[in-house]
């Protein structure tokens, strides 16, 4: 999978973004909830990696390999009961 991250994207490039993202996801049901898990989450995580960081581009990288993680293990991270 190859992913282009684009400083200062637009709605519209986040939207394929968040698709490109989604298509490692074998089920519509985990692309579902992988989106629900992102949205609910990316900003803080976000704002916590530009606290810690001090970089606008480093926090955007963190959280963007976080949530490459996430996907990677979304199998055994789905197993967790919330």
């Amino acid at each position: 999978m190859l992913i282009i991250i684009s400083r200062g994207i637009s709605p519209r490039e986040e939207v394929i973004h968040a698709i490109v993202l989604t298509a490692a996801l074998e089920s519509e049901e985990d692309k579902r909830r992988f989106t629900e898990l992102y949205e609910e989450n990316h900003v803080r995580a976000e704002q916590t990696a530009l606290r810690i960081l001090r970089d606008p581009h480093d926090a955007e990288d963190a959280v963007q390999n976080a949530f490459l993680q996430v996907i990677h293990h979304f199998d055994e991270i789905s197993e967790i009961p919330l």
